[in-house]
């Protein structure tokens, strides 16, 4: 429906006619952060669209890089790699359709990965400001902590996203501690595919950008609003 309402929209500027030209819309509009947008959202981020060129190798962005821009591959592949464990390690690569860039834009962050390209070809790059405009507001489910306490009990999965470090001076009774920059690599792990996981950080800013991520790896996600001092509020409340 999103496509019918985007390809007949005499604005839009994307519309290929040449067969599978346009596979990169309909792998982004069927991934799972992005199902759960609404239409209207949708729309206004391709209408916000700039396409860029790349060349074979060209660095789109480095890793401890302020964010800037979100991107989505229309033509191309690419690599993602992590400083893991003090050395570079290539975690993931990626085709037409895929996004990357909106961690760090989540979670107001420097970059934690650097984008290299395989191929040359086409990207579709949104700026911070229409990010925060048009997706970042309706991508995550916040919840308070007196209905994040009940989902506990309840059985969600309550995880902290914070650095380790972080999570031995204090936490919240019961959370697992995965950090943001691990959440692809060890969440599968622990926890299928479609489990609900409620995760939470100090502020809520990094939970942002962790509900993002799961949200696209298939999991019933929402963050805590408020972080940690919101819940341990509660606690001493209770108590």
């Amino acid at each position: 429906i999103t496509w019918d309402q985007l390809s007949r929209d005499p604005s839009y500027l994307f519309h290929d006619a040449r067969a599978g030209a346009n596979s990169w819309v309909f792998r982004l509009l069927h991934s799972h952060a992005f199902i759960k947008l609404p239409t209207g959202n949708l729309e206004r981020m391709f209408q916000a669209f700039e396409q860029v060129s790349v060349s074979p190798s060209e660095v789109v962005m480095r890793e401890g890089d302020a964010p800037d821009n979100f991107y989505v591959i229309r033509e191309g592949t690419a690599a993602v790699s992590k400083t893991l464990d003090g050395t570079s390690q290539v975690v993931a690569y990626l085709r037409e359709g895929d996004v990357f860039g909106e961690d760090a834009l989540l979670a107001n962050a420097p970059r934690n990965a650097t984008v290299r390209m395989l191929q040359g070809g086409r990207l579709m790059k949104l700026s911070k400001e229409n990010f925060n405009a048009v997706l970042k507001p309706p991508m995550v489910s916040w919840v308070l902590p007196q209905q994040a306490a009940s989902m506990v009990a309840e059985g969600t999965k309550l995880v902290d996203v914070r650095m380790p470090e972080e999570f031995a001076l204090r936490a919240i009774h019961g959370a697992s501690n995965i950090p943001l920059y691990r959440l692809r690599e060890d969440m599968p792990g622990q926890l299928a595919e479609g489990a609900r996981v409620l995760v939470y950080c100090n502020t809520g800013e990094r939970s942002a950008a962790a509900a993002f991520i799961l949200n696209s790896m298939g999991y019933d996600v929402s963050a805590l609003h408020g972080g940690l001092g919101a819940m341990l509020r509660l606690q001493g409340t209770a108590t």
